[in-house]
């Protein structure tokens, strides 16, 4: 959900920029495609895309103006895109416009406000937040666990909860810092990094 790259089936992906003034959504084809049937192909990914595009609005909590620049598919597939948009947006509880394609080829959209968005969330006057520390951290010791025992994090203290630290699936030692993972391995060898370290 804070990821700037969301993964489309097929290799292809949405690039996501949240700005102060809009967001812009940019559906990349991942690979090298045929010319044949590049169109047919745009079309495709354009319709996958434009489902995920809906998603991550709601998932996100995006709002304001949004512009999505699809694959350059046909005329025909720009119409059923467009009429894809509305039709997820029919089902959506905040209101959102669909003002279909300019002539430069971006479609744009807004949706109705309500509340801040997750990456809002994840700031407060420039400094870190319990959601972006954790939004860094977790997904990275998830991985982590899979090869280490335990794991040196470095992380602003008050905002990482007891409850955060013992659910994770490996022993976690904490050093005072801005996020970020510095050491992993045995839990003797983390101990033995936190020592070189004082």
């Amino acid at each position: 959900a804070m990821q700037r790259v969301v993964w489309l089936d097929g290799g292809a992906y949405l690039l996501i920029e949240e700005v102060e003034t809009m967001t812009v959504i940019d559906v990349n084809s991942g690979k090298t495609i045929s010319v044949k049937e590049q169109k047919r192909t745009f079309d495709q990914i354009n319709e996958a895309a434009a489902v995920e595009v809906m998603r991550q609005l709601r998932l996100r909590n995006i709002s304001g103006m949004i512009a999505i620049d699809f694959l350059r598919g046909s005329s025909k597939g720009q119409t059923r895109v467009t009429q894809l948009l509305k039709e997820r947006a029919a089902l959506e509880t905040k209101q959102i416009e669909v003002y279909g394609f300019t002539k430069m080829g971006l479609c744009e959209l807004t949706r109705q406000r309500h509340g801040k968005s997750l990456q809002e969330r994840s700031q407060e006057s420039g400094q870190w937040t319990r959601l972006s520390v954790y939004r860094l951290i977790e997904p990275k010791l998830l991985e982590i666990a899979t090869y280490a025992e335990a794991v040196v994090i470095r992380a602003p203290r008050h905002l990482l909860q007891d409850e955060f630290i013992s659910r994770q699936p490996l022993e976690v030692h904490v050093l005072e810092g801005d996020p970020a993972v510095l050491f992993t391995g045995s839990s003797q060898d983390c101990l033995d990094f936190i020592k070189r370290s004082e």
